[in-house]
């Protein structure tokens, strides 16, 4: 039985993970497809608010953790400050495209279709993107102008990262500052593969970038995924959350079903811990009737249905997405793929498998992220590494919640060599995050001496829809286009 702060977790989650859909199918799915859709939806999220056996369990609340949460509130609000959402300061130059999207959504009607000229011929190209936390603060800006627009992202992004941290807080059963810390500076050991590979050692207080070291490889660390790709990482970190403490599997596929719209590679990297939790949640039951009534539930086949398959027919018109390599060679350095991949393996991934492996050699969950990130290097899909360094962020929450057990454990338990083993790794790691953190502050204070603008640029229409092949598809092609949009 969850209580009314779990409830009201639960439903605050639910909510913000299903609003960017039920946007999208309401302005761009024809009437007569997204009216049923809607009500279909509507229904199963009133079942989901209604179910009082659900699994989230937040702690007791009383004084002191109400503290805690204020504290955790205003870290949040820093952290996305500080990472460019809404144009407050420096903004990485990944925000040059993020921006023209947000804009093209305020400024223009939706579905948005353009026609342009390319190479002599006239063609019709439709946006096609992981557009779902733009939606809201895109519909703010429509009605209030484009810089609430801007500041809306900014609250959406702290709304959202904030319920993540309850669930954080709900796995681990305790309101406590700790594991937001370690989330918001956890990493790989990049700056030791960036001097191993450049053969030049790395200053602790510059604001360079240092997780290329091993490209076309990358696992961004979670700072690095809010400065370059909020867009993308904050559904992620709050779906895996939300899949891993589900107790039934009335809902899981619906869960994936609302996520898509945000985060199409994050959800191949979820399709692992989701066979396991159903298989989990399976056992449990010790009923296999009930196991096949949940596994195909209305909420699942209908919910999970109709928004998976809309989001998927709508991501197939994506231009770039029909390329995929397997095992890609392209190395920029002599010493190969090979080399590359086991070298940065084992120092994103490998010395933390090391340290937790005595406290979590019997977690499949353990497993099963290393399963996710060791694949995630062997594909590419489109013409840049977006696969390798967004498919990873399930398994890298994973590895974080780990990590983080594994260290509470043996610090109550007084277990010296792998609480300071953790400790150091750890330490190492949030050089990289720092990087991100102060190459905005170093940016916004040059900027302010300058007296120059201290966000990013926008990149015109032409050159998101034209000149850039990532967000967009052909719309005379389309079968998204001729059969469904509005």
């Amino acid at each position: 039985m969850m209580t009314e702060h779990s409830k009201k977790l639960y439903g605050g989650v639910v909510i913000y993970l299903s609003l960017p859909i039920i946007i999208f199918i309401l302005t761009w799915v024809k009437p007569f497809i997204s009216v049923p859709a809607i009500a279909i939806i509507a229904f199963v999220i009133f079942r989901a608010l209604r179910d009082k056996e659900n699994s989230l369990e937040l702690p007791i609340i009383g004084k002191k953790e109400k503290e805690v949460i204020i504290f955790a509130i205003i870290i949040i609000t820093l952290w996305v400050y500080f990472s460019g959402i809404g144009k407050f300061v420096f903004q990485n130059v990944d925000h040059i495209y993020r921006n023209a999207i947000f804009e093209m959504l305020v400024n223009n009607r939706w579905p948005i279709v353009k026609e342009y000229i390319q190479d002599g011929q006239s063609n019709q190209f439709m946006l096609v993107y992981y557009i779902g936390f733009w939606l809201p603060a895109a519909l703010i800006g429509k009605l209030f102008g484009l810089a609430a627009g801007y500041c809306f992202q900014a609250v959406w992004a702290v709304l959202g990262i904030f319920l993540f941290y309850l669930l954080i807080c709900c796995y681990f059963k305790k309101i406590s500052l700790a594991p937001l810390i370690i989330f918001i500076f956890f990493s790989g050991l990049d700056v030791i593969g960036k001097a191993l590979v450049d053969g030049q050692a790395v200053s602790i207080f510059t604001g360079d970038h240092l997780e290329w070291w091993a490209a076309p490889s990358q696992f961004s660390s979670f700072t690095t995924q809010l400065f370059w790709v909020f867009n993308q990482s904050i559904p992620a970190w709050i779906l895996i959350l939300l899949i891993i403490l589900s107790s039934k599997n009335r809902y899981v596929i619906f869960y994936l079903g609302i996520g898509l719209i945000f985060c199409p590679f994050p959800f191949i990297g979820l399709l692992p811990f989701v066979a396991y939790i159903v298989v989990r949640n399976g056992i449990s039951y010790k009923d296999y009737q009930k196991v096949f009534r949940d596994l195909f539930s209305i909420e699942n086949v209908l919910g999970g249905g109709i928004t998976g398959i809309l989001t998927y027919l709508y991501y197939k018109s994506n231009s770039s997405g029909q390329y995929i390599v397997f095992i890609p060679a392209k190395i920029p350095y002599r010493r190969g793929f090979t080399f590359c991949v086991v070298l940065f393996l084992l120092l994103e991934i490998g010395v933390y498998l090391v340290a937790i492996f005595k406290y979590q050699k019997n977690n499949p969950l353990l497993y099963i992220a290393m399963l996710v990130l060791c694949t995630c290097p062997l594909v590419q899909v489109g013409y840049e590494s977006d696969y390798c360094m967004r498919a990873c962020i399930p398994g890298q929450v994973v590895l974080f919640l780990l990590v983080t057990a594994t260290l509470i454990k043996a610090w109550q338990g007084k277990d010296i060599v792998v609480a300071t083993s953790i400790c150091i790794i750890l330490l190492i790691g949030s050089i990289t995050p720092i990087h991100e953190i102060n190459r905005t502050i170093q940016q916004t204070r040059q900027s302010y001496l300058n007296q120059t603008e201290v966000y990013a640029s926008t990149a015109t229409e032409e050159e998101l829809m034209v000149i850039a092949t990532n967000f967009r598809g052909d719309a005379e092609e389309s079968d998204f286009c001729q059969y469904i949009m509005r």
